[in-house]
């Protein structure tokens, strides 16, 4: 009595019985791929926020040398960082408009004072 041939793959089972596979969902691919996004995005949003950071610090930097470099020409003693007054905006931008533009004016002319003054070198 000859012995009937199994089918050695499923594809070759189903076709046997009959069944038509359909699409297969690989869930567990979106579900990376969502991940795998987001982790993407969160990286990003990270290294924006050093960025922002690194330029504030850079800007406080700034402003903090421009302090020593102002009270050095002035004659008076180098303030330390944790002395330096930080800049707040004016309350009402109507009120105090001559005077700032007036405080604009000198700071724009000590710095082309500034860069007129020649050094000595060495």
């Amino acid at each position: 009595m000859p012995k009937k041939k199994t089918p050695d793959t499923m594809e070759e089972l189903n076709a046997a019985r009959g069944f038509v596979g359909g699409k297969k969902r690989n869930r567990k691919g979106c579900l990376l791929v969502l991940l795998a996004g987001s982790i993407l995005l969160l990286v990003s949003l990270y290294g924006l926020i050093l960025y922002r950071q690194r330029m504030l610090d850079l800007e406080a930097e700034a402003y903090f040398r421009a302090a020593q470099t102002a009270t050095a020409r002035a004659g008076q003693p180098s303030a330390d960082p944790a002395e330096a007054e930080m800049v707040s905006p004016p309350e009402s931008a109507e009120d105090k408009a001559p005077a700032l533009t007036a405080t604009m004016g000198a700071e724009l002319t000590s710095v082309m004072e500034f860069f007129q003054t020649l050094t000595p070198e060495p």
